[in-house]
């Protein structure tokens, strides 16, 4: 879409949405994957930022449905008032026709939410304390959302963080892939080989529920460091952002993607493989701040599996990576062709350093 047919396009979405004041402003804001996601700035005496964005169809094939998840989840959340102090989640506005969302003319869907004003989000984590106060926002929300009846949310993704999902997901795309160009690119072996070396470890977590070991509950989805806004003034985190993925699941997949995104000082798109470890010193900061709260619900067999989770996310993670590059980059947004194999190679590394400090992390998580 040209640029300016896009801007008229949001501005004409923009408008169908009740909002005191008058529109002064909107550009593109973050640097999301998934939706297209926009800052709108108004003038008036309450609110002057929203959040406006498209839900991306090839991602979320119900996006009414994710509208609906994050309304139940927060009307639970705010029913806890002494509870949900700590944390302010963005509201939904709604639409002049009363509704939670509005409807391009290309039959996509967009929502708005209020901006939480005064907050910084961080692409790295800095220090300890920062880390800690990362794990304590996360257990906060599993804390406010535990007793939440996972039958009342829509499985909006009924594969999203179901690590065997992606196992034959991968597995279905290796066949249908032509090697003639890949077959020599060590990147690609690498990917290939970590996978078929791991792949009896990939339903650990499954396996576990399945037994009745581990229990679904209310889980984010998507806990990376830069979806936890903290307050400019105090360094407190201030919200947890970024609601699209909550569903029924195992908060040990929450916990695991939070840890990954939060100790590998390296990132996701490193600039060289020596950038990417595992801060065992920041893990165990974000564990105890984790399980300041999570203890309250969380029993001693939830606890056992922990280390299994902290080191099968990356590895989830690189096998989702690499699927995409291996049918033609269509999930996750790429500025070249093959980003998002260097992307899978850069997981599986860390998942590999993981495994050296697992010995270490579960003496750690028998003494927190």
């Amino acid at each position: 879409m040209h640029k300016n047919e896009l801007k008229s396009l949001v501005d004409d979405i923009t408008r169908q949405f009740h909002i005191p004041g008058e529109i002064i402003d909107i550009t593109p804001f973050g640097q999301g994957l998934i939706n297209d996601t926009f800052k709108v700035s108004t003038e008036n005496s309450q609110h002057t930022n929203y959040i406006l964005q498209k839900i991306n169809r090839n991602v979320f094939s119900q996006p009414r449905l994710i509208i609906d998840n994050i309304r139940i989840t927060l009307e639970h959340i705010n029913k806890k008032h002494s509870d949900s102090d700590k944390l302010v989640f963005p509201k939904l506005c709604a639409t002049k026709a009363g509704e939670f969302f509005a409807v391009d003319q290309d039959q996509q869907i967009w929502r708005m939410l209020e901006f939480i004003e005064n907050t910084i989000a961080y692409e790295t984590i800095t220090s300890t304390s920062l880390a800690e106060e990362v794990g304590h926002t996360l257990g906060h929300f599993h804390c406010l959302t535990h007793d939440l009846n996972p039958e009342k949310l829509n499985d909006i993704l009924p594969h999203f963080h179901i690590t065997p999902s992606y196992y034959r997901e991968y597995c279905a795309a290796l066949k249908s892939h032509s090697t003639v160009k890949t077959e020599n690119d060590k990147r690609f072996l690498f990917c290939q080989n970590f996978i078929e070396s791991r792949k009896m470890t990939i339903d650990i977590l499954e396996k576990a529920k399945a037994a009745g070991d581990l229990s679904i509950r209310i889980i984010h989805g998507d806990p990376k460091l830069n979806n936890i806004l903290f307050d400019k003034t105090s360094n407190k985190a201030k919200s947890i952002i970024d609601l699209d993925t909550i569903k029924p699941g195992l908060v040990h997949y929450d916990l695991g993607d939070c840890i990954r995104s939060c100790c590998n000082p390296g990132g996701e798109n490193p600039k060289k493989a020596s950038d990417i470890s595992f801060d065992f010193i920041q893990a165990k900061s974000l564990l105890g701040g984790y399980l300041e709260q999570a203890r309250r619900f969380m029993s001693a067999t939830d606890i056992t599996f922990i280390p299994d989770a902290i080191r099968l996310l990356p590895i989830e993670l690189g096998i989702r990576f690499f699927t995409d590059y291996l049918v033609g980059n269509k999930y996750f947004k790429t500025q070249y062709a093959e980003q998002n194999l260097e992307r899978a190679q850069a997981q599986f590394l860390l998942a590999a350093d993981i495994e050296k400090k697992l010995p270490k992390l579960k003496q750690l998580l028998s003494q927190l």
